[in-house]
C-alpha cells in the first residue's frame, strides 16, 4: 500500500528536517506520522509495540517475507562493507533478542556460521557479526538485484561480491564438545576422568591453556 492510498483512509503527515549527524553535516531525513487509532491498533495487532520498543520489538506475527524483512533491518541498524583489514562484513546492532535471533537463526541456516547471541556489557546490545564468505552469502542473499534497500546498503552488498580470500589464508572453524565430552573431565596426566563437572572444575578449566586442553582431549 503506497501512502497517498493510506492518506486516503486515515489522515497522515511528511515532514522533513536537516541536521548534523556523525555522518554528515547536513543530513535530510523524512518522518512520516499517521494519526489514526484505528491504523494503530492494526498495527499492533500485527506485532508492532506502542511505545518504546528497541528490546521488545519483533517479526511480524503474520505472513510476512523474511528475506526482504531481515533487509529491512539491515537498511536501518545494520552495516556492511569491508573491515580496515580489507575483509569484507555485514553487522546487524540491536537490543531485541527476537530480531536477533531471527537474523542469527536465517543466517546460519543460509551460510551454516552459527552465531551465539551475548548483550554486550557497555550499553547491553547485540552486536552480530558476520565476515568473509559467510557475508558475502548473506549480503547476496538479501540484497538481491531489484530488490528495495537503501542504495548505499545495494551498492556496499554488491561490492562484496568482488572479495576473494588471501592466498594461504586458512579457513577457521570451531568444534564444539559433544554431550559425552562434556560430562567427561580431565584425569591425572591429561587423561580422562568420567566424572560429573563441578564448579570448582569447571573454574579450574578457564585458568588453564584452552588450547592444551583441546590438544589433550583430541
Amino acid at each position: 500500500m503506497q501512502i497517498s492510498e493510506v492518506d486516503a483512509v486515515f489522515y497522515s503527515s511528511i515532514t522533513e528536517r536537516t541536521r548534523s549527524t556523525n555522518f554528515s553535516e547536513m543530513h535530510n531525513s523524512a518522518t512520516w506520522t499517521l494519526c489514526s487509532l484505528e491504523a494503530r491498533s492494526r498495527l499492533n495487532s500485527l506485532g508492532l509495540p506502542y511505545g518504546r520498543k528497541s528490546k521488545t520489538i519483533t517479526p511480524p506475527r503474520s505472513e510476512f517475507s523474511l528475506r526482504d524483512y531481515l533487509r529491512g533491518i539491515i537498511d536501518a541498524d545494520g552495516s556492511v562493507g569491508y573491515t580496515g583489514q580489507g575483509f569484507p562484513f555485514i553487522s546487524l546492532t540491536t537490543a531485541s533478542t527476537a530480531v536477533g535471533g531471527c537474523l542469527s537463526s536465517y543466517a546460519q541456516e543460509l551460510t551454516g556460521t552459527r552465531r551465539t547471541l551475548k548483550r554486550n556489557g557497555r550499553d547491553g546490545i547485540y552486536n552480530i557479526l558476520y565476515m568473509k564468505e559467510a557475508a558475502q552469502e548473506l549480503a547476496a542473499d538479501l540484497y538481491y538485484p531489484g530488490c528495495l534497500s537503501l542504495q548505499r546498503k545495494q551498492t556496499a552488498a554488491d561490492s562484496l561480491t568482488t572479495g576473494a580470500r588471501p592466498a594461504g589464508m586458512k579457513v577457521m572453524t570451531h568444534r564444539r564438545w559433544d554431550e559425552d565430552q562434556d560430562r567427561e573431565a580431565p584425569g591425572p596426566a591429561g587423561g580422562l576422568s568420567h566424572q560429573p563437572f563441578t564448579q570448582m572444575n569447571c573454574f579450574s578449566f578457564a585458568t588453564i591453556s584452552t588450547r592444551s586442553l583441546c590438544c589433550s582431549i583430541t
